[in-house]
This record gives C-alpha cells, sequence and structure tokens, in this order.
C-alpha cells in the first residue's frame, strides 16, 4: 500500500501536448504531476494509490470524465477530481446529474483556477473533519 501524497495530481488529457502544458504549469504551483491519456492509464495509476488531486478531460479515447471520476474515487477515496472540456455544455448535457467532481471547467482555463478549486475544497474537507 502507497502512502497518499498531499501534491500529487494526475493529469488525464489524450491531448499529450496540452497535458504536458498543464503539467508543467501545475509543477510551478507546487504539485507532483503524472499524466495518463486515457481512462485505462489513470485507473492503473490510480492503483498506486498516491494521488490527492486528478484533473480529468471529459472526452478520452476509452470513456467520459464523469464515468472515470467515480473510477478513480473506487480507488482514492476523498480524491478531489476536476473535469475540464472544451464543450462545457455537452459535457454537462452528456453528464445526465451531477458531476461526480468538485467542478467542470471549460477549456482553455488558467491553471491557478483549479489550483484555487482543489485548495479551497481540502479546506472545507479539513474544516468539517
Amino acid at each position: 500500500m502507497s502512502i497518499r501524497d498531499a501534491n500529487a495530481l494526475l493529469i488525464v488529457d489524450d491531448d499529450r501536448s496540452f497535458g504536458a502544458m498543464l503539467g508543467w504549469a501545475f509543477e510551478d504551483l507546487g504539485y507532483d504531476v503524472e499524466l495518463a491519456g486515457s481512462c485505462r492509464e489513470a485507473v492503473e495509476q490510480a492503483r498506486a494509490g498516491r494521488f490527492s488531486f486528478a484533473l480529468v478531460d471529459y472526452g478520452l479515447p476509452d470513456g467520459n470524465g464523469q464515468q472515470l471520476s467515480m473510477r478513480l474515487a473506487s480507488h482514492l477515496p476523498g480524491l478531489a477530481v476536476i473535469i475540464m472540456s472544451a464543450d462545457r455544455a455537452g459535457a454537462l448535457a452528456g453528464m445526465g446529474g451531477p458531476p461526480a467532481a468538485r467542478a467542470l471547467l471549460q477549456k482553455p482555463f488558467a491553471p491557478v483556477q483549479a489550483h484555487a478549486l482543489f485548495r479551497e475544497g481540502n479546506a472545507a474537507m479539513l474544516a468539517q473533519s
């Protein structure tokens, strides 16, 4: 069993260039970043148990961000997930219910937006416990 890293972020996007650019930005914000290009890769990495955060694209080649968020949460209870999409309205319509994530961000977005959402949510969770 692995110990959860308070700054470990999993970025899941099939656009490897976009994922790498996000990764660099989040590393500058103090995160330890790993990249995955599909649901399958993300679940494999989540099994290591080290992530506290996940930034997940809605449209992936082998599933969608909503489904993946639920799968990741089953491996990592308490995982803070943000779903991102270039088509926010389409992603919301495709979810068919409330997102299994902290937020849904429209691409492009400033990484500091996601950083603030991750940190605000963690502060709220600590206050409730």
